[in-house]
Formats: C-alpha cells, sequence, structure tokens
C-alpha cells in the first residue's frame, strides 16, 4: 500500500494531534518580532524546526522593549550574528499559532527574570486562547 492510500484511509481517531507540550529543547533565536515573540530553531528528536513562538505566561506592557529580550537570548547585538544556546520548554499553541515557551538560560527562566523586572507582565493563558484545532467540527 502506498504512502497516498494509507493517507486515504485515515481518520481523525486513527492520530493524535500535533502536540510540543512539556517537549525540552536547545535551540536559538534567529528572529525577534516584539518584547516576548520570536522565531526560534531547535533540535527535537534528530529534526531541526523553526517556530514562531511566544513567551509562555507573558503579556507587553508599557515597559517593553524588545532589546530586553535581545540582550537576553543572544550573545550579538546584531541577532543574525546569534551563536547562544538556550533551553527551552515549550507549551501550546496560542490561537494566533504562537508557540508558546519558557526560555532558560543558566538554570534561570528569562520569562520569570523579564516579568520580575517589570519587562513584561506576567498573563496565564486560559483555554479560550489556545489553539483549538478539531478537525470534527
Amino acid at each position: 500500500m502506498s504512502k497516498f492510500d494509507k493517507l486515504k484511509t485515515l481518520k481523525s481517531t486513527d492520530l493524535g494531534l500535533f502536540n510540543l507540550g512539556n517537549k525540552t529543547a536547545f535551540g536559538k533565536v534567529v528572529k525577534i518580532f516584539s518584547a516576548n515573540k520570536c522565531q526560534i530553531i531547535f533540535g527535537l528528536n534528530n529534526l531541526i524546526f523553526k517556530f514562531n513562538c511566544k513567551l509562555h505566561n507573558t503579556e507587553i506592557n508599557d515597559n517593553s522593549d524588545d532589546k530586553n529580550l535581545l540582550d537576553l537570548v543572544s550573545n550579538s547585538s546584531d541577532i543574525n550574528q546569534n551563536t547562544q544556546i538556550i533551553k527551552l520548554t515549550c507549551h501550546s499553541f496560542d490561537k494566533d499559532g504562537y508557540l508558546l515557551v519558557d526560555i532558560n538560560d543558566n538554570q534561570k527562566s528569562i520569562n520569570q527574570h523579564l516579568i520580575d523586572n517589570s519587562l513584561l507582565s506576567k498573563h496565564i493563558y486560559s483555554s479560550e486562547e489556545l489553539f483549538d484545532f478539531s478537525p470534527d467540527k
């Protein structure tokens, strides 16, 4: 049976929903969109992925500045020259498709550091704010 024939016979109940929840990985930030949104490439299960990410449990406030995130996740003022490896823990996707992540560097949470220093606000996601893909609907 070819892959296409097998694909034709699959039903929604035959597969679980793609999820990176609670997976940990090492990678690097390659682009910064805002004070709590960035693009990260990371390795997981011998594959390299690139995702648009949002710092888990954070929200932009009046003190938020992209440079604060850049300083914490990059060893260069030019993100294109960044070689700093970070550890991240993946969570769900938000409703806009961003992968929610906790970023850690040297055993400290960058997410929490930005919150503790009032550079971002704490924000706990409700189920309505998370991506919901129900193919049977």
